[in-house]
């Protein structure tokens, strides 16, 4: 999420300062490839974003070979989240504590 956006300073950037998290940018934009590998190399415990991004899918190149078991939790916002959305996260991306934060 862009950082001049209220979703990205605040549940991001600012959140994880008032809670001496680390905060990972994999890439300038969503790179669905960069994202999955920063997960793998940096044990990511939480990932935000809208639906669209956050989902696993078919155009995720490679997705089963990424170990995302260090995921945990996020934030998904931006858009109406689909309940097959959340479960593919909670699922394939082992976010059992992931939050719609929209509406």
């Amino acid at each position: 999420m862009p950082f001049y956006h209220c979703f990205g300073m605040v549940m991001g950037n600012l959140g994880c300062t008032t809670h001496g998290a680390t905060i990972v940018v994999p890439a300038p934009a969503f790179d669905p490839t960069a994202t999955l590998a920063t997960i793998q190399a940096e044990r990511c415990t939480s990932l935000y974003g809208v639906p669209r991004c956050s989902s696993p899918r078919s155009s995720w190149e490679n997705f089963n070979s990424y170990d995302l078991s260090s995921l945990r939790t996020g934030i998904m916002a931006g858009a109406p989240c689909p309940v097959e959305v959340m479960k593919q996260c909670v699922s394939a991306m082992h976010m059992d504590e992931v939050t719609i934060c929209y509406g």
